[in-house]
């Protein structure tokens, strides 16, 4: 029996762009537990396709071919699709509309199209989550040779022959074995073994090739293929590792990443009989009540991170899902990296930014102002996220603290007080800030000098968040100045305010 895959390679190998790998590198091997949903294809009046006893044989096929793998495939669940358009002649423009066909993003979807439709399978991607697989070949490790190209797999023949000519090929020696062919080096070379292979699974060819004649990822006999080789588990365990489509496969635990108080996990879309055994780490953080796939948590007056693992046990394999890390409790206020930036000396009547560098996890964020001798209140204006303006109306001392909102309760930054001192003299006054139509800037009597002075003469510049002038003015030679700012955009400008021996810099906010 001959059959085709049509199951494109990639250009770029997944795993050597995505880790960087020279050749495939033995990492650790876990074992794994991944969901499949199976489509049946139907005529629009919901006559033909496969039978039910079929999809139940391709189910244990992939479950036996895969065991040895430590990946252990358990159903999520099973449908019909009924419509004439995908019961024959499977083009690549069908093939890319059925796969989408109530796709199933946590699972392998294996459309079985009528048999006799298509005399092969095709994958939709190396690695993939869909697969469309004629109904000849259903009950046979061809479903598993599909899979296995999602789970990051080629040919064996890659390379050499059956229209499979992206990779470079394998020499015979298998000297370049960890950059041509399959990229796995204990697959022999292989020339393709389509009507090169006898019923009793002989390698009929010639060109000295002495090719893995029972590999499942080759184009042997459908009745010949039963098994992977230590190489391709490897590769297939690294690709769902690294694979985001196949993380979403995986069976994992399921829940928030945070608790306050208490929580739900479960373990979703078990077969029947289906154990599950929970696990926290440290032991005793949080109390635990457990009723199968579901685990509930307490908070028991710990704080921190825990890890939860679900060890499932279904379909005769036993596996562990990823850990998943939940932050548990109140928050403790954090270490002196998050500080409260900003002046400490400000002058009156300008705009001052203060700012908080951005916290994990926060939701939101508050500023407090709160004043020791001043006559009068400073003008606080909160803005997004973890930034404050305020102007200081009149001399003295000020405290700024913040209080960060986290979905595990708020943290007060108690330790990252900030201190401000806003001196009497301040070398200009403005009046009106933030202003509507009108500012005015007026000199004070400077008294810092052996000699009281009042700067009559200076002039400003007003400059916008991305450095360009807004406004230029000179005083009235008396030490005032009055700035129309009818038409200036809301928002916080630069004031620089230009001596004849120095200039004074300052922000001012303007917001009609």
């Amino acid at each position: 029996m001959t059959w085709k895959c049509e199951t494109g390679e990639p250009p770029i190998d997944f795993l050597t762009d995505k880790l960087k790998l020279g050749g495939l590198k033995t990492l650790a091997v876990s074992p794994k537990i991944l969901r499949v949903y199976f489509h049946v294809i139907r005529t629009t009046s919901g006559t033909g396709g496969v039978t039910t006893a079929d999809v139940n044989t391709a189910l244990n096929v992939l479950k036996n071919d895969f065991s040895v793998a430590q990946i252990c495939i358990i159903e999520k669940g099973r449908s019909y699709i009924n419509d004439d358009y995908y019961c024959s002649n499977i083009t690549t423009t069908k093939f890319e509309q059925l796969v989408t066909v109530n796709n199933q993003p946590d699972a392998i979807n294996i459309y079985f199209v009528p048999y006799n439709s298509f005399n092969g399978g095709r994958a939709s991607g190396i690695p993939g989550n869909a697969l469309v697989l004629d109904g000849n070949l259903m009950t046979t490790s061809v479903v598993s040779h599909e899979v296995g190209h999602c789970f990051g797999l080629y040919h064996t023949h890659s390379g050499r022959g059956c229209d499979d000519f992206v990779h470079c090929a394998e020499n015979i020696d298998e000297s370049n074995c960890s950059t041509c062919g399959d990229l796995v080096c204990d697959t022999p070379a292989d020339p393709c073994l389509s009507g090169v292979v006898s019923f009793d699974c002989t390698y009929t060819g010639g060109g000295g090739f002495t090719p893995d004649t029972r590999n499942i990822l080759s184009y042997t006999l459908p009745s010949c293929m039963n098994h992977f080789t230590t190489g391709q588990i490897t590769r297939m365990h690294n690709t769902i590792d690294a694979s985001t489509v196949l993380q979403n496969v995986l069976v994992k635990v399921v829940g928030p990443s945070t608790m306050r108080t208490s929580a739900t996990y479960s373990v979703p879309d078990l077969p029947a009989g289906s154990t599950v055994t929970w696990t926290v780490s440290p032991t005793g953080a949080v109390n635990i009540s457990t009723s199968g796939n579901i685990a509930t948590l307490s908070y028991n007056y710990i704080w921190g991170t825990i890890t939860l693992t679900a060890s499932v046990t279904t379909s005769g394999c036993t596996a562990n899902t990823n850990p998943k890390t939940i932050t548990v409790g109140t928050p403790v206020p954090p270490s002196g990296q998050y500080m409260i930036n900003g002046m400490s000396n400000p002058s009156i009547g300008y705009y001052t930014q203060y700012w908080l560098d951005s916290y994990p996890g926060a939701t939101a964020y508050y500023f407090d102002v709160y004043s020791s001798g001043a006559s009068l209140p400073p003008t606080v204006y909160p803005q997004s996220g973890p930034n404050l303006g305020v102007i200081f109306r009149s001399a003295g001392s000020y405290t700024i603290r913040v209080r960060v909102t986290t979905a595990c309760g708020d943290v007060w930054f108690n330790n990252q007080t900030k201190y401000v001192t806003v001196s009497t003299y301040s070398r200009y006054v403005l009046t009106s800030n933030p202003t509507n139509e009108e500012m005015t800037i007026s000199a004070t009597e400077d008294t810092s000098e052996s000699r009281s002075t009042k700067i009559k003469e200076f002039r400003i510049s007003l400059f916008n968040e991305k450095g360009g002038t807004v406004l230029k003015q000179k005083s009235n030679g008396k030490g005032n100045l009055i700035l129309n700012i009818k038409n200036i955009p809301n928002g916080i400008y630069s004031l620089e305010i230009i001596e004849k021996d120095r200039t004074v810099k300052e922000k001012i906010l303007i917001q009609h």
